[in-house]
This record gives C-alpha cells, structure tokens and sequence, in this order.
C-alpha cells in the first residue's frame, strides 16, 4: 500500500477531518490543439484512424486497467474528443463505457476560429457535473497512454485534505507525486521528476466555476513552479508510470534504471483485467474483482 512521507504538509499521525470534494480525472484523448494538425499524417481520414486504433490499444492495455484498480474512484473520467471525429470516437465510446458510468465523453467545439482549448473543454464539462454542495474540485491529468498507481487517487484526496486544514483560505493549489516509473519494453525503471505530468490541482468549487481555465489541463506542467501555490507530495511507492513506445520516444532514457521489487504488479494487480464493469458502488467505492470464468 502506498503511503506519504512526512513533510510541512502531511504528518502521518494526524486524523484530518474529511472534507467535501469531488475528484475527476481529465485526459485529452484525441482532440485539435492547433493548426499543426492539418499537417500532420492524422489531419486525413486514414491517418486517424490507424492513430485512433493504436491509441485504443494502448489505453485499453494500460491507462483503463489503472483507473479500474483504483482504490478510491473519482466521480467522474473525462475524456475530451474532437467533436468533428464523433461517429469514429462514438463507435469506441459505446464499447468503453458499456457499464462503465464513470467514463463522461467532452466534445471540443472546433467551430471557432481556434478550436477550444482542453482546459477550458474539461473546466466546462466538470462545471455541468459539479455537485452545488461540493467544497472543493480536486482534478488530475491523466494521459491516455500512460497508467497510475491503484493508490493514486486516495492519496490525491488525502494530501489534499491536509492542504485544506494548513491553507483553508487558499483558493487554487497544485501537488505532483516526484517518484514514478517508466515502462520500456520490458524494464520498468524508477523515475524521479517533480514536473511529470500526472498533476493534481485542489480549487474551491468558487475557484473552479469561475475560471474557464479550470483544471489541471491549465499551463504547461514543466512550469508547474510558475503557478504560486504547488507542493510535490513524496510517497514510498511510484504513483505513476510512462509507458514508453514509438509514439512518445521523446520520453525514452528520462528514468534512472533501478528496477525495483515489484516492478508492473505494482501497478496492475494480478486480477485487474478480469474486473467487473467500471461502475461506482452506493458508497462510492470500486466494484470488487472476479475471474473470469
């Protein structure tokens, strides 16, 4: 079980009173940024889809298997799509979410001079979700092709807890977990980075409705210091991995190889993959495993 390391923030021995907050995971799935993509090889119809395929094969092998192992369950996944590629994204969505609650499709507007951003899509979708009694909005990024640890989300929720009772008159705060992993064909190596993308921001739910950057899309993650009030959350255990594979080689050789005890069962429990549908119980609590016959 992964656990947090003492710090300013956090004191172990500590009881903090719950507070009431929301947790969504945002991850851009396939959406337009720019005008690069009329350039690129996925701006066609062809190129597209053999993307879109491949892209699929990698999030249903590791990013869905992680959030399902997921010991504590956001209220909802947002996954953000290009609203022009819908009849491609809605034949997959109606596999991928068959039982599966938690997983709410954003469709990016691209009727603009600019298409929407992906802050912006994500903040306006979890505003049409946020519970009016919530206090705070706790989001974390999660990219499509990459995976995080089943504790990921408890210990979000928990060390924003803390923050809550040291800062309660802080509107807006980010934290990242430094210690990962990177998954290279079959070595899994410990990787420490304090800017990684897997970001989590903690707003008020004041904060969040009213900004339409909302989010932990906002900014760029490598400035993450430039955003005032972060804080980088050390555990016992890696809190997330990168998988590395032709499609982000610029990510490759970052980690420092040290293989550690239990390298991918950290992350993917033996019977993570025969899992009940994704769909969050009455007390808010993932479904339990079962075999598949």
């Amino acid at each position: 079980m992964a656990n947090i390391l003492k710090d300013e923030i956090w004191e172990p021995n500590t009881q903090y009173p719950s507070i009431k907050a929301e947790l969504f995971i945002l991850t851009r799935y396939a959406i337009r940024k720019s005008s690069w993509e009329e350039r690129s090889p996925i701006a066609t119809e062809e190129g597209f889809l053999a993307w879109f395929e491949e892209r699929n094969r990698l999030f249903e092998r590791w990013c869905l298997p992680s959030v399902a192992a997921q010991t504590k369950l956001p209220k909802k996944w947002i996954l953000a799509f290009d609203e022009t590629r819908r009849p491609h994204v809605e034949r997959f969505l109606d596999r991928l979410t068959l039982g599966r609650d938690i997983i709410e499709p954003a469709w990016q507007d691209t009727s603009g001079a600019k298409p929407e951003s992906d802050s912006r899509l994500c903040a306006r979708r979890v505003s049409e979700l946020l519970n009016p009694k919530s206090d705070y909005v706790i989001t974390t990024r999660l990219d499509n092709d990459d995976a995080i640890h089943p504790d990921f989300l408890r210990i979000a929720l928990k060390y924003c807890t803390a923050l809550a009772h040291r800062y309660p008159q802080e509107p807006d705060m980010w934290v990242t977990f430094p210690f990962g992993a990177q998954k290279t064909n079959d070595t899994v190596s410990a990787y420490l980075y304090s800017y990684n993308p897997f970001v989590i921001r903690m707003q008020t739910r004041e904060a969040f409705v009213s900004d339409r950057s909302a989010g932990s899309l906002h900014g760029n993650h490598t400035r993450l210091k430039e955003t005032g009030h972060s804080h980088f959350a050390l555990t016992n255990e890696p809190m997330w991995l990168q998988i590395i594979h032709e499609g982000n080689l610029r990510n490759r050789e970052k980690a420092a190889h040290l293989a550690f005890e239990r390298g991918i069962d950290l992350f993917f429990p033996p019977d993570v993959e025969t899992l009940e549908p994704l769909t969050e119980t009455a007390e808010g609590s993932p479904p339990s495993a079962k075999a598949s016959s």
